[in-house]
């Protein structure tokens, strides 16, 4: 539906698109290598348990970050791990993209790529917890778990398009290049916004360093 003439989206409606889309171009080195799999396959003479492997190292790191960005959110505040594991995955991104040349380098550099990527997931849906308190959570936080989708389908299409020109190592820098762009629009987007850092009960069995 158009908006009416002189109407201008809200700030947080603004807010929110640009935040989803920082989340789109992280998601995009999830389906990254699956894209380029049947080339990547061949050229590196890997069998298929090994092909699958390389995903499932992706798979597993990415499920031991979510575990660590849920404890340094908790301690240090959801912006702060958001914007220092949005350099990780952008800087791991690369050099997975760019240095992975066969199955033993493959497997260990996506699975650090994996390692580096949930920073945006809980942390991400944390602060918009925090912006859209009462008014509009829900509905806020559906649109960034679908731009993840979306992202998935688009690092589909870059990798697809990108293989007859330049091959899949132009198609895995390409779909590379999204999680910069999340970067780069998570910390324009987070400007301004606070580092909030939720009291913990006492005795909760950690004992970390200064939070703030």
């Amino acid at each position: 539906m158009s908006l009416p003439p002189g109407r201008r989206f809200s700030p947080d409606t603004s807010w929110l698109l640009l935040f989803c889309l920082a989340r789109l171009g992280f998601a995009t080195m999830f389906t990254a290598y699956s894209a380029a799999l049947p080339l990547l396959k061949q050229d590196w003479g890997m069998s298929a348990a090994q092909a699958g492997l390389i995903q499932s190292a992706y798979h597993l790191g990415f499920l031991v970050s979510l575990f660590a960005v849920g404890f340094t959110s908790d301690h240090y505040g959801a912006k702060r791990t958001y914007l220092w594991s949005s350099v990780a995955a952008a800087a791991s991104g690369l050099v997975f993209a760019v240095f992975a040349d066969d199955f033993l380098s493959g497997l260990f550099l996506y699975g650090i790529a994996g390692l580096c990527s949930g920073g945006s997931y809980t942390p991400g849906l944390a602060i918009i917890t925090e912006r859209f308190a009462g008014r509009g959570q829900g509905r806020a936080m559906g649109f960034y778990l679908a731009a993840a989708s979306l992202g998935y389908g688009v690092a589909l299409l870059m990798v697809s398009a990108m293989i007859p020109v330049a091959g899949w190592r132009g198609g895995l820098v390409l779909t590379a290049l999204g999680p910069v762009l999340g970067m780069v629009l998570g910390y324009r987007v987070l400007r301004g916004v606070p580092n909030v850092v939720h009291p913990l009960p006492e005795g909760d069995g950690w004992d970390w360093p200064s939070r703030r």
